[in-house]
């Protein structure tokens, strides 16, 4: 059974974070309040210059998703919700842009390209189809 859990947790992040990603592509704007300046004018960076981002560390280009995995964490604890699987989604969307950024690198860890290789997370072959057009 905990086997099918970690399959549901890994979707449900995938999910979210290719949501996420969807919706600043297809709804962001740069001349919003907040989100234009701190999610959709770096997006609209990347996908002028896809590379652009890779020269971040890792604290650069997800204190954001950090700061809002706190919050869910926040509120899954306030709601009793806080399980296990709370944890693995918030941490698996909090690296979220480090995947994505992996998938733009031509030198990663090995264990990167292994599971790269195995379709577990995001590879430069399949992420490269969203940078060419149409753009989906």
């Amino acid at each position: 059974m905990i086997i099918f859990e970690l399959i549901g947790v890994l979707l449900v992040a995938d999910f979210l974070s290719g949501l996420f990603h969807w919706l600043e592509d297809a709804y962001g704007r740069e001349d919003w309040p907040i989100t234009g300046r701190l999610v959709t004018t770096p997006n609209i960076l990347h996908h002028h210059e896809p590379r652009h981002f890779t020269r971040n560390g890792w604290f650069e280009s997800s204190w954001l998703l950090l700061c809002l995995g706190l919050v869910v964490l926040g509120v899954a604890w306030v709601c009793g919700w806080l399980t296990w699987e709370a944890w693995l989604v918030v941490i698996l969307g909090i690296n979220a842009n480090q995947i994505h950024k992996w998938a733009h690198m031509k030198k990663v860890p090995a264990a990167v390209v292994t599971l790269q290789r195995l379709g577990i997370i995001l590879s430069f072959p399949h992420h490269a189809q969203h940078h060419l057009p149409p753009y989906n």
